[in-house]
């Protein structure tokens, strides 16, 4: 599959949505469940979802949670310096997102079903590549 080299209009791009209530409902750190042996057959029903529609290489599982709340406009943003191998994920304004290249990297569903983008990579920051691969 072959990734486009587009510029994401932050706001714009949101057809997913973000709130910070969205942010809100996600467990504390300290209060999350971690992984279990109860859970193998989860991912792996996950895993065959994942297998059948050739995603294995593009789309995994993360731990849900959080460690701070997020105001109303704001977002969570991975920027990475290749060069120190370093990452760092930091709450910025939407609207300063305006123009860059970002991809939406976390989604989570509401108890409803409907998909909430909840984080953004950077990649004008040293990665691009990693995101324009074909």
């Amino acid at each position: 599959m072959q990734q486009t080299d587009t510029v994401n209009e932050a706001p714009a791009q949101m057809a997913t949505g973000i709130a910070a209530t969205h942010w809100a409902a996600l467990p504390d750190v300290s209060d999350v469940q971690p992984l279990s042996a109860g859970d193998r057959a989860m991912f792996d029903e996950i895993r065959e979802v994942l297998q059948r529609h050739q995603a294995l290489q593009r789309f995994g599982l993360n731990l849900l949670h959080r460690h701070f709340n997020l105001e109303d406009g704001e977002c969570i943003l991975e920027t990475t310096d290749t060069t120190q191998r370093r990452q760092l994920i930091e709450v910025r304004k939407l609207s300063e997102l305006a123009g860059q290249r970002v991809i939406e990297t976390q989604w989570v569903f509401d108890g409803g079903g409907t998909l909430y983008c909840v984080g953004f990579c950077n990649y004008n920051q040293g990665h691009r590549h990693l995101h324009n691969k074909s």
